[in-house]
């Protein structure tokens, strides 16, 4: 069984584009349509994912089941366009991941029948696909175990599914099963069934699960071919399903009958009965079906004279009738041509597999054909008459397989028979190139490039190979030159591979130059890296010097009139600009080329462009110059350089106006701006300038990290002030611009949610702080120490007990007082104390008990230990601080939750009863309740607890 054929086809029509959504946004709805067709029209399926990554971080609850799904149809797109096996397994069972997620997130019912449908035909796909895989034997030992568990999982979950729509079905009212049979009821029946059978082929012959699951599939799938009608179209896959069930159980005599059927009886011989042309060409496809099970089985019986038997009525039905070939019916002919070679007729079989490699260049049929070419070729004496094209195309299926050993055997081969041979030229530097790309992926990089060489020097008149091969060739003869810049060979190795590339019209003495000084200035970048925050007279920043100047002077080599002339014009500034972490006199030199090429070059008439290329390049150079020239300036504000900033500012004001198409220069301009503002002192303007940011729909990072440099400037403030009044105001912009930021990342760091949360609860938004820490907490720990999972927790029960929460509090606190690490911690002993007594808040001038879980005397005991400990741990603190521990507010604290928690205990021990009035009044004659240190709504607070 193959490709879903005829009437699944056609009655359960799976779109890519989801139905759209009331609910869901108009811009999720965008995005949604973008990703799908970057997978869909361009095959950017990494691309998809990115940017549904993106969207889902900022989705709603009701708008993340349309992105899921979104990203369930891009992965079901890439796994089917996969032309490996193995590669199609993984990216079905991506899929199947996609779907689960995507059905846990509660879509509305319309969205769910589709996913659900979907998710039948995913599995369907994916047990196919595994079929192949295990009839060829391509998945390896060691990672069967590993296939079956993730078989059993994508099983698992689509008879879910699967169950679910037929239970759905069986609720509904006749009209509308009438209406939904074909289009919903019988596809999940078939399905189920195969699914069944799948889940059996990962058992051994013989075993019980494989016996179990196929008795399932044959008693489902002879249900459906009695509903379905047993001579329509449906009911002959049906019964060709059953002698692929039966073939699987061994019973190789019921099988082979089941399948003769099929191909007798599914295509009617009578000639008066009119079939429509649709109707014939479904029916033709599943008498394929037929025949490739039929003889697929007859191989692993080593019945190979049937196999040619079968093979040659095959070829009789096609020509005879005129079929159009399936998949099946090409797999059909490479069985044929299988037994073929084992019984000697290597000429004919080699035929049929070229055949079929000819009629399937783009698809998996053209690497199967390729291998049965192989093993025949093996066969074959030394000295036979092969075409070069049948060696040549069995050595490159061995290249796209990855087999790469064989694809080396292979393309020796095609070079052992050029000499002498008329299709030297046609095949030779295809041949050289392609074993130079087989000895690059297996990291033989000098074996390699001599390949790409002899592609070049042999082949001359191969301008299409050998421009590729010089291409090959100048990367790699690059390579080995940066490895040993001092060594003459590879000097002269690098200099004929760029003359290679300039002889095939891929380069030429200039683009050699261009290639060699972008390589000299990546070195330098490289050693750059190594000298960061390193001393300018530190043995790795005049490394870093002296490789600028090198790149510097190889940039400085291009002649006007070159296509590279204006580039390497920018890119000798960007040398100078990239020398200032070390010398910054180099700031100075840097301008001055920007200038210079901004204001004498591109200003002076007969330096205009005259073709197209070159126009762009100038409005290219002209952004890129505007942009380098200012942050010229900013870098020298940095360096506290009198008049710089305000320059900077000046030069950089119309930069996203002039040059909008600029992503990043634009993004990095208005980012600099904010951080140029700030340092003058000037935050309206920073702010400002970040509103401009917002609109301009850049990239998420210029946002994410500008909004972040404001909320520092901001929290740097919030630390220092010291007027109580003025806080406020500094930490709600601090959260604003810090939860700008979090928005805006693709994911947002543990710690700067956590700052965000922090500061929402010092601003008393404690139900946003629980969200915050919530929603760290439920993401996995990676990157995360013991340390920072305590502070995120204890931080969240803070929040919790803000909102008078105890209930969700206790748990955490709990789990905490398991760990003998944290019960002597002041954090968790404070809320330990709190869950277990209550405590006492005054909202609105009224006295509100927020009650706790303690009921009994031992309970109090154990409450009061532990506000001794804390007294005691808060008076040390005050000794080591040189205070009174009456100055402290973590004493007046405890103190108020020392009367509450008398009070408490009086209710269950009348030996206590009104002990929390004498103990406040005690105080009250010492300090006044903690007024001076507290406030007076402190004071309140103590005295509304006495008069309990």
């Amino acid at each position: 069984m193959t490709v879903l054929a005829g009437l699944l086809a056609a009655v359960l029509p799976l779109p890519l584009c989801a139905p759209a959504q009331e609910e869901g946004s108009a811009a999720l709805r965008e995005d949604a349509a973008f990703a799908r067709a970057l997978t869909l029209q361009l095959g950017f399926d990494n691309l998809s994912e990115i940017q549904l990554d993106r969207s889902l971080s900022k989705a709603k609850d009701n708008d993340r089941a349309f992105l899921l799904l979104a990203r369930c149809d891009v992965r079901k797109e890439a796994a089917q366009r996969a032309i490996e096996v193995p590669a199609r397994l993984e990216g079905f069972s991506r899929a199947v991941d996609a779907y689960t997620e995507f059905l846990a997130a509660d879509p509305d019912a319309e969205l769910a029948f589709a996913g659900r449908t979907s998710l039948a035909e995913v599995a369907y796909l994916y047990g196919s696909s595994l079929k192949l895989a295990l009839d060829a034997g391509v998945i390896p030992a060691e990672r069967q175990a590993d296939e079956r568990k993730n078989a059993e999982k994508v099983f698992d979950r689509a008879l879910q599914s699967l169950n679910t729509l037929i239970e759905e079905y069986g609720k509904l009212d006749a009209d509308q099963k009438d209406e939904l049979r074909q289009q919903v009821y019988f596809p999940s029946l078939y399905y189920r069934a195969l699914v069944y059978f799948y889940w059996g082929l990962l058992y051994p012959a013989g075993s019980v699960d494989r016996k179990e699951n196929c008795r399932r599939a044959r008693q489902q799938l002879e249900d459906f071919t009695l509903e379905v009608g047993e001579t329509s179209r449906a009911g002959f896959m049906g019964y060709n399903a059953l002698a692929e069930v039966y073939a699987a159980e061994s019973d190789f005599e019921a099988a082979a009958s089941y399948f003769q059927h099929v191909i007798d009886s599914a295509v009617p011989s009578d000639p008066n009965v009119e079939i429509p042309q649709a109707e014939l060409e479904g029916r033709r496809v599943v008498v394929q079906d037929a025949y490739l099970g039929l003889v697929s089985m007859y191989l692993k019986q080593d019945r190979v004279q049937d196999v040619i038997a079968k093979g040659e009525t095959f070829q009789a039905w096609e020509e005879g009738e005129g079929v159009v070939l399936s998949d099946s019916g090409y797999r059909v002919l490479l069985r044929y041509a299988d037994a073929l070679n084992r019984s000697g007729r290597y000429d004919d079989a080699l035929k049929i597999s070229e055949r079929v490699a000819r009629m399937n260049e783009r698809s998996v049929l053209r690497l199967e054909a390729n291998a049965v070419a192989r093993d025949i070729l093996e066969k074959l004496p030394a000295d036979a008459a092969i075409d070069l094209a049948v060696l040549y195309d069995a050595a490159y299926g061995a290249f796209a397989q990855k087999e790469y050993a064989e694809a080396v055997r292979g393309f020796q081969r095609v070079l052992s028979r050029l000499p002498g041979s008329s299709k030297a030229n046609e095949f030779g530097g295809q041949t050289y190139y392609y074993l130079g790309r087989t000895w690059d992926a297996m990291d033989r990089k000098l074996e390699a490039a001599v390949c790409y060489q002899l592609a070049c020097e042999l082949f001359p008149d191969d301008q299409d190979y050998g421009m590729r091969s010089a291409q090959g060739w100048q990367r790699l003869a690059e390579q080995f030159y940066s490895a040993a810049r001092e060594d003459p060979v590879l000097a002269r190795f690098r200099d004929e591979a760029n003359a290679a590339l300039g002889q095939f019209g891929g380069g030429n003495v200039d683009l050699a130059l261009w290639q060699g000084a972008q390589s000299d200035f990546n070195a330098a970048r490289e050693a750059a890296r190594k000298a960061r925050d390193q001393a300018a007279d530190s043995p790795e920043a005049r490394a870093a010097l002296a490789a600028f100047d090198k790149a510097l002077r190889s940039f400085s080599g291009f002649q006007k009139g070159s296509r590279y002339f204006e580039r390497a014009w920018i890119m000798r500034g960007r040398c100078e600009y990239s020398k200032i972490a070390w010398d910054a006199a180099a700031a100075d030199r840097a301008f001055k080329i920007f200038n210079d090429y901004l204001e004498d070059h591109i200003v002076n008439l007969e330096n205009n462009p005259a073709d197209p290329a070159g126009r762009k390049t100038r409005a290219e150079m002209t952004a890129e110059a505007a942009y380098w020239r200012a942050q010229c300036r900013f870098r020298q504000g940095e360096t506290r350089r009198d008049g710089a900033y305000p320059e900077f500012l000046r030069l950089s004001a119309d930069y996203a106006t002039q040059y909008p198409e600029q992503g990043d220069f634009v993004g990095g301009t208005f980012f600099t701006r904010v951080l140029a503002h700030l340092a003058l002192q000037d935050v309206d303007a920073a702010e400002a300038e970040f509103q401009k940011l917002a609109a301009a729909k850049l990239d998420p990072k210029w946002v994410d990290n500008t909004a972040y440099q404001i909320y520092k400037h901001y929290q740097a403030r919030l630390e220092v002030e010291t007027a109580a009044d003025q806080k406020p105001a500094l930490a709600r912009k601090a959260v604003e611009y810090l939860h700008a930021s979090n928005a805006a990342a693709a994911q947002p760091s543990w710690k700067n949610l956590y700052a965000e949360a922090r500061l929402q609860l010092l601003l008393g938004n404690s139900v946003e702080a629980s969200r915050i820490l919530e929603s760290v907490l439920r993401t996995e720990a990676t990157g995360r120490s013991e340390a920072d999972q305590f502070l995120l927790q204890i931080a969240l029960v803070e929040a919790y007990l803000a909102q008078d929460n105890t209930g969700a509090a206790a748990p955490i606190i709990e789990k905490l007082l398991e760990d003998p690490r944290r019960q002597k911690d002041l954090d968790v002993l404070d809320a330990s104390l709190r869950i277990l007594v209550g405590y006492p808040v005054l909202r609105d001038g009224r006295l509100i008990e927020v009650p706790g879980s303690a009921s009994s005397v031992d309970e109090f005991k154990k409450a009061d230990e532990t506000l001794s400990k804390l007294l005691v741990t808060v008076e040390a603190q005050a000794t080591q601080a040189g205070a009174s521990k009456y100055e402290l507010a973590g004493f007046w604290r405890l103190k108020l939750m020392q009367a509450y928690l008398y009070y408490r205990w009086g209710q269950v021990d009348g030996a206590l009863r009104g002990k929390h009035k004498t103990f406040v009044n005690s105080l009250r004659s010492l300090t006044d309740l903690g007024a001076q240190v507290m406030g007076t709504d402190f004071r309140t607070l103590m005295e509304k607890v006495e008069a309990l």
